[in-house]
């Protein structure tokens, strides 16, 4: 099976975006960053894997790929570093909208994922949509 490779997009608040590739052998890392959106996107095309699983390791949130067993990205800081709204992951679905990553459990999102110290969560692109992707992968 081949590598996947992800791109986490991050939109900072002065309107620029910064991408950092990573897969599960070569992890990536950030640092979450106050009023930044953050939007993953498959490296052959600019839509979102439509699975992820999300684990909380001390304050960082890590995103496991579907398949994978082992982290791609490591968002460092996520349950530290924020003003009350840690952020919620975004991606682009097929029909080109931004839609956030929702628990597959249902539980509420709006406020970061709530996840106790290495508890898996499976979530998934769903809800309402946040508007055109194009402005996001360009």
């Amino acid at each position: 099976m081949s590598e996947k490779n992800i791109v986490l997009i991050t939109h900072h608040a002065d309107g620029k975006n910064q991408n950092l590739t990573a897969s599960s052998s070569h992890p990536a890392k950030m640092v979450v960053k106050p009023g930044s959106q953050y939007l993953l996107k498959n490296e052959a095309n600019d839509f979102a894997p439509e699975n992820v699983t999300l684990k909380r390791v001390g304050n960082d949130l890590v995103v496991i790929q579907e398949g994978d067993s082992q982290p791609s990205l490591i968002l460092e800081d996520y349950y530290a570093k924020h003003d009350g709204h840690p952020p919620v992951l975004l991606g682009m679905a097929e029909d080109g909208m931004v839609y956030p990553y929702i628990p597959v459990s249902g539980e509420s999102y709006e406020t970061g994922y709530l996840i106790a110290d290495g508890q898996l969560s499976p979530v998934a692109l769903g809800g309402d949509s946040l508007g055109p992707g194009a402005p996001y992968v360009v």
